[in-house]
Formats: C-alpha cells, structure tokens, sequence
C-alpha cells in the first residue's frame, strides 16, 4: 500500500562545515573510487529522499557513530 512504512536510512554523514573527520574522508575516497559514490551531508540526504518521494521526519545518533535518518512516504 503507497504511503505506509517508515524508511531508515543508516550512514555516515558529513559535517556542514566542511570539517570531515580522517575516517569519513577514507570512507569517502574509497566510495568514489571502488562505487562511484560518495558522503554526502544530512541536507544532501534529504534533498535525495525528497527528490524520490520521502519525506524526511528525524535524524537519530548511533554509538556506532553513524546516523540515521527516519523518512516517511509523501
């Protein structure tokens, strides 16, 4: 059924300020090298989920130092 369900989206996210922790920038060398793909900011993530139809409601920290985001269906 469109519409139900929540969506969590489990990631590293880069800080605002440019400031990227030496883990995240090997993480993200590495993804644009070996996958084509890179880190992106908690703004980038929602514009992503936004642009595919979700709708971006809370990012919630881990211990793990990942974050995740909770999107809903629009």
């Amino acid at each position: 059924m469109r519409g139900a369900g929540t969506l969590l989206v489990v990631e590293n996210v880069v800080p605002d300020d440019g400031a990227v922790p030496a883990r995240l920038a090997m993480l993200d060398l590495h993804m644009m090298v070996m996958l084509g793909g890179r880190e992106r900011t908690r703004q980038e993530y929602e514009a992503l989920l936004r642009s595919a139809g979700f709708a971006p409601q809370r990012w919630e920290p881990t211990r793990a130092g990942t974050e995740i985001l909770v999107a809903v269906p629009r």
